[in-house]
């Protein structure tokens, strides 16, 4: 027993909604819409609700999405300061 920390990266699908037919989405019945369950977002929703569901304390949990610069190996990003 004790903290713990999951970090995943990845390249995927994500926040993508199901439709019936090209821009006509299908609504949940709870005032937004279904979203495609092959989503990482949505996975990563339904993991959380698994934790919770066993017991675990969820402290903090978020989704990022968009481009990122690894800057670890960018020996140009420090050009402007040489």
């Amino acid at each position: 027993m004790g903290n713990w920390t999951i970090v995943v990266q990845g390249t995927g699908p994500h926040h993508n909604f199901k439709q019936v037919e090209a821009n006509k989405l299908i609504p949940d019945g709870e005032g937004d819409y279904e979203r495609n369950c092959q989503d990482a977002d949505y996975l990563a929703a339904r993991f959380l609700r698994d934790l919770k569901a066993t017991g675990q304390s969820v402290t903090s949990a978020t989704f990022t999405s968009g481009g990122t610069d690894d800057i670890s190996k960018d020996r140009h990003t420090l050009k402007a300061e040489v």
